[in-house]
């Protein structure tokens, strides 16, 4: 997204980012505080140059900036160490995101739909089946459909009692944006467990749990680890939310 903004900086916002990218230390804590502190500017230049940058929270624009020095700088480093703790950063990053997620209504949305559609494609296929059978364990009536088309037609009968769930790591899958515009016109309610930042998916749900970004490029393929730890707090919460009415 960065790219797209940057030409919209003043002189000073843009000295203060490129300062970001080449000298301060980026870790999953920094706050606006310290980065205004780095920087020697006030709070309020930081605040301004995350809008003009086109983001819409710090927390987004702390995420992309931390990966975005991952991607730039990780060959620096020697290789195993490097995916070691490329690995245990992520899911530190993944872990910090699920706190921050006001996860109650969304549990509360799922026990109380009449139907709930899990809806993936590609990699996420796996993580969808077994989040699937997770709620169906649950006693949660539950469906995933691998065939982009037949999700389509299902998911056309679903109404405003009904639940779908969006499972997509950069959330621009057009086979599933399609999906969530059709079903918002009946007045379902759409759960997206993607990457955070910025997505067309996150921006139409109504409700939105976000993993850390994690780098993908030719034969490195992305496991979907972090999405699955997602739905793994996820159903726990679930779980745990029906054991206590009992």
């Amino acid at each position: 997204m960065y790219q797209e903004n940057e030409k919209y900086l003043t002189k000073t916002e843009k000295l203060c980012f490129e300062n970001l990218l080449k000298n301060i230390d980026i870790k999953t804590d920094i706050t606006i505080q310290k980065i205004a502190d780095e920087t020697s500017v006030s709070t309020t230049t930081i605040f301004r140059m995350i809008k003009n940058l086109g983001y819409e929270s710090f927390r987004d624009f702390r995420y992309d900036l931390l990966y975005l020095k991952r991607e730039k700088f990780s060959n620096k480093y020697d290789y195993k160490k490097d995916a070691l703790s490329a690995i245990s950063e992520s899911l530190a990053e993944t872990a910090k995101l699920l706190s921050e997620v006001d996860i109650d209504p969304i549990v509360d949305k799922i026990i109380n739909a009449k139907r709930v559609m899990v809806c993936g494609s590609g990699m996420n296929n796996y993580i969808g089946r077994i989040l699937e059978v997770k709620l169906n364990l649950c006693n949660i009536d539950t469906k995933y459909r691998e065939d982009s088309w037949l999700m389509y037609l299902e998911s056309s009968n679903l109404t405003k009692d009904d639940v779908v769930i969006i499972l997509s790591k950069t959330g621009e899958t057009k086979s599933l944006i399609d999906i969530v515009k059709n079903i918002k016109l009946n007045g379902v309610s759409v759960i997206y467990i993607g990457e955070v930042g910025y997505s067309t998916i996150g921006d139409l749900a109504d409700f939105k749990i976000a993993v850390a970004k994690v780098e993908e490029e030719g034969i490195d393929m992305d496991s979907r680890l972090q999405e699955h730890f997602a739905i793994n707090l996820l159903t726990k919460k679930i779980t745990d939310r029906i054991q206590a009415a009992k």
